[in-house]
């Protein structure tokens, strides 16, 4: 058929749009992975915020769920205020933009599918289930975008602000 054969565990190339698409797919589903299992975290995290010393392995699978997203794992480090600091955001603010997230993107496409299917309307309800998907698509990337920035700054040394302890560069009063 022409070519040679790819030996097995290595791929061919793709084509420069398929590429992308497939990039794109990719990081919509982990972005999706992401913001799904932020429900689950962040009902952990009201738990952590009531039994502190369950504050610290939270953190730990929060920073190890950064690389769904694509972003390197920061490094373990002990508990500091930043720590704290986003175990509370992910109680309330992070937990709220999930279960949306989750409800946008998960939840009423599978209800407007089932409608679909054994509903009246039937075949209407396929226009709203596109826009609904697409809709879900688009603030699952903006919610899981923002939750991983929320995410990086804070359990990433360094990121937020240079300590006043830290030496000043030469040259500074």
């Amino acid at each position: 058929m022409g070519g040679d054969p790819v030996p097995i565990g290595e791929c061919t190339p793709l084509p420069g749009r398929l590429r992308i698409r497939t990039v794109t797919v990719v990081k919509g589903i982990r972005a999706l992975a992401y913001v799904v299992s932020g429900v689950g975290v962040g009902l952990l995290a009201w738990v952590s915020l009531l039994v502190p010393p369950a504050i610290r392995p939270l953190v730990a699978v929060e920073r190890r769920r950064l690389a769904l997203l694509g972003r390197p794992v920061p490094p373990d480090a002990r508990v500091t205020w930043r720590d704290v600091a986003h175990v509370g955001l992910l109680a309330t603010v992070l937990l709220a933009a999930n279960v949306v997230g989750t409800a946008v993107a998960v939840a009423l496409p599978i209800l407007l599918l089932v409608m679909s299917l054994t509903g009246e309307p039937g075949p209407l309800l396929v226009f709203p289930l596109v826009v609904v998907l697409a809709v879900g698509w688009g603030v699952v990337r903006v919610v899981a975008s923002g939750a991983g920035w929320v995410a990086d700054s804070l359990l990433r040394p360094g990121t937020l602000t240079r300590s006043r302890s830290s030496p000043r560069p030469a040259g500074c009063r």
